[in-house]
């Protein structure tokens, strides 16, 4: 080496170039799950400088209880998006960073998987999500729900693509044909799988190479909400079976995700009851329905049935509810998959009585356990029947109750 090029890469060495910032086509192809490193590229371009129309950008969102099926959906369906349509497409999990600790079955498959839940994009981040939206010529896609919640109201216009499992809320007149997949089945992510189907058997050797996370990360939640596919459950349906079918490996842990899901001893009450929660306004009702995977007789021992029943009035002051269901299930050793029902009405507003009449002669098929001094403990023997079935049915029980008091 001579004297020359010795003392230019000296000088080279002693230059430190700025570190170049990735751009949006950078994080999607060297890190395709960094969702808020995404987002964060997105919000630093500038697209004003442009000339043309803006640039298109999707924003899919799971609903707001933000459990499994949910927050795996919304994630799918952002990776798939940004690597076989060439697409940008931004997840939003619809509750705070802090609240995802109580989704343990949550955590336990995205560290299984290998994501890192620091790269999700959470409602802490709604304000840089709405600059961002603002930029570009944003399309929503509603994954696990079909109705934008309160603080997107405003933003129905926009809702572009839907592909559910839940009653359709008949929203959103402009989103039809292959747009609007709304089907009843076990889980969403079975729809979003076959959704990608065909693109995905013709992805090519790289692209294999980002989705291999993804056949072990949407096949968690459909194991989970179909009890591991088992039809005498009711639950499964055709597209469940042909979604796991596709999905390149079967998950050796299942148990594992389980084990993680009805661990809930160490949250409080009020965690409980908030980990899965989704509220709707029926006419001038507020009803709120929690799902817990805890059995209310190992519940109320840990916790004493008095303080239980006093996180229900706590938590339905909080809520500013007239009704609070409590949907439970566990997975009992002996006796099996089980379902109860606490009927927690709060408010003069709803004749208790009444209510409790229309819920019992049902097709939920409750039985009150008889362990309590009230009546507001249920068995549902219909176990098929899940918070899916439970709302509509209240709603129109509500609805009947209001008409009848109107009368």
């Amino acid at each position: 080496m001579d004297a020359k090029t010795k003392r230019h890469l000296s000088i080279k060495s002693a230059i430190k170039l700025p570190k170049r910032v990735k751009n949006v086509g950078d994080i999607k192809r060297q890190d395709p799950y960094n969702f808020l490193g995404l987002l964060n590229a997105l919000d630093k371009e500038n697209v004003k400088s442009s000339k043309g129309p803006r640039p298109s950008l999707e924003i899919v969102m799971g609903n707001e209880s933000a459990d499994l099926d949910s927050i795996i959906s919304a994630t799918s369906y952002a990776v798939l998006t940004n690597t076989l349509e060439n697409k940008t497409c931004i997840p939003l999990v619809q509750i705070p960073k802090s609240e995802l600790r109580l989704r343990q079955e949550c955590v336990h498959v995205l560290k299984e998987c290998g994501l890192n839940q620091n790269n999700l994009i959470f409602v802490d981040d709604f304000g840089k999500v709405k600059k961002v939206l603002d930029k570009y010529d944003c399309r929503i896609v509603l994954v696990d729900h079909n109705k934008l919640v309160s603080q997107w109201e405003g933003e129905g216009g926009k809702v572009y693509r839907i592909i559910d499992h839940h009653k359709d809320e008949n929203l959103y007149d402009s989103v039809i044909g292959e747009n609007r997949k709304i089907k009843i089945v076990g889980s969403a992510c079975s729809l979003v799988t076959l959704e990608f189907k065909d693109l995905w058997a013709k992805a090519t050797d790289s692209q294999k190479k980002t989705l291999e996370k993804l056949s072990k990360l949407l096949l968690a939640p459909i194991l989970v909400d179909t009890i591991s596919l088992d039809e005498s459950k009711g639950k499964t349906k055709a597209e469940d079976q042909n979604a796991a079918k596709f999905l390149l490996e079967i998950m050796s842990d299942y148990s594992g995700i389980q084990k993680a899901r009805f661990d809930v001893s160490h949250l409080s009450d009020f965690d409980l009851l908030r980990k899965d929660y989704k509220q709707w306004e029926i006419a001038s009702l507020q009803l709120g329905i929690s799902a817990v995977t805890w059995d209310l007789n190992s519940w109320t021992e840990a916790r004493t049935l008095e303080k239980v029943t006093e996180s229900f009035n706590k938590y339905a002051e909080h809520k500013k509810l007239d009704l609070l269901l409590v949907a439970t299930i566990c997975d009992h050793p002996e006796n099996g998959f089980q379902r109860e029902l606490v009927i927690w009405p709060v408010s003069e507003k709803i004749d208790k009585k009444q209510l409790v009449e229309k819920l019992e002669a049902s097709e939920l098929c409750l039985v009150n356990n008889g362990r309590y001094k009230h009546n507001a403990f249920y068995n549902q023997q219909n176990v098929e029947m899940s918070r899916k079935q439970i709302y509509p049915l209240a709603e129109t029980i509500l609805r009947s109750m209001i008409n009848r008091d109107q009368d």
